[in-house]
C-alpha cells in the first residue's frame, strides 16, 4: 500500500482545506466546545476506496501532534472532539499547516 500525504492550510477560522480541495476540515461550536469534521470530498478519484476498504488516515498539525485518526464514514466524514485548551483557529495560527497521511492502493 501507498501512504499519500496532503498538506491542509487555514482558510478560514472555522475551516481548513488542502490545495487540491479534496479534504477539509471544519470546526463547530459545541456546547462550549469545538467538533472538529474532517471531510473527504465526494468527487476525489479515491473517495470510493477510501469508505468501502476502511482506510486509515491520521491528521496531524505543524508539530506533529496526531489531532485525528480514524476512519471515515459511509459520508466521507470522520468527526471527533477538539481537546486541546486553545480554540482551533489560535493552535493552528501557532503550529502552521496541518498533514493528512492516508493509504492507498498504488
Amino acid at each position: 500500500m501507498k501512504v499519500n500525504s496532503e498538506e491542509l492550510y487555514l482558510r478560514h477560522p472555522s475551516m481548513i482545506s488542502a490545495d487540491r480541495r479534496f479534504w477539509s476540515l471544519v470546526f463547530l461550536l459545541d456546547d462550549g466546545g469545538y467538533q472538529m469534521i474532517l471531510k473527504l470530498n465526494q468527487q476525489a478519484p479515491f473517495f470510493q476506496e477510501m469508505i468501502c476498504c476502511d482506510r486509515r488516515i491520521v491528521l496531524r498539525d505543524g508539530t506533529g501532534q496526531v489531532l485525528i485518526e480514524g476512519v471515515l464514514d459511509e459520508d466521507g466524514e470522520l468527526e471527533v472532539s477538539w481537546t486541546l485548551p486553545v480554540n482551533p483557529y489560535n493552535h493552528f495560527l501557532i503550529t502552521g499547516s496541518c498533514q493528512i497521511d492516508y493509504e492507498l492502493e498504488p
